[in-house]
């Protein structure tokens, strides 16, 4: 049995790689581009717009998921204090470099590119503060946290740094409960 090359019907089984994300998308726009430039065949045109479709469907649920998950969120939240915990060390190090406490966090990433102030939970949350953890200079003190799980600042499931932090007479920072 021989395969008829010139209608393009030999393609359709490579339709079945659609399925692999990623991989499916390159096959899908390759088999659009076949059926409409060199076969002429409505039946591979479809074939790969199933295939480009479906990658395209699984990333945008993928994206969906991270962005609005609340479980993808708490698998992130154990980030958080040690991503706060180095951050009290920049924070320190500016006022002694300065003599006073930054502004925002932006200043510290002025010095260093190395620091990171973005919360690994609320980073793709489009919220006032940037995705970056809440700090806020007090004058002698500060404040710093993250949102949390739910992303709404000053609750209950807020995640501050080590408590070491708030014990310690070498650091400025105290705990915030209120706006």
């Amino acid at each position: 049995m021989k395969m008829d090359v010139q209608s393009g019907k030999h393609l359709y089984s490579r339709g079945w790689l659609g399925v692999i994300p990623l991989i499916g998308g390159f096959v899908g726009i390759c088999l659009i581009l076949f059926g409409v430039f060199k076969y002429k065949d409505r039946k591979l045109i479809l074939i790969g717009s199933a295939g480009l479709l479906f990658t395209v469907g699984v990333y945008l649920s993928m994206f969906y998921y991270f962005d609005h998950s609340k479980a993808f969120r708490k698998d992130f939240a154990v980030f958080c204090q040690p991503y706060m915990n180095e951050l009290i060390k920049s924070i320190e190090f500016y006022k002694i470099e300065n003599g006073y406490y930054p502004d925002s966090l932006e200043q510290l990433t002025k010095i260093s590119n190395l620091v990171r102030i973005q919360d690994p939970i609320s980073q793709s949350s489009g919220e006032d503060n940037k995705g970056q953890f809440y700090y806020k200079n007090l004058g002698s003190k500060y404040t710093l946290f993250s949102s949390g799980i739910d992303r709404i600042p000053y609750n209950n499931d807020d995640v501050f740094p080590s408590r070491k932090f708030f014990e310690s007479k070498t650091t400025g920072l105290i705990k915030s409960v209120s706006r």
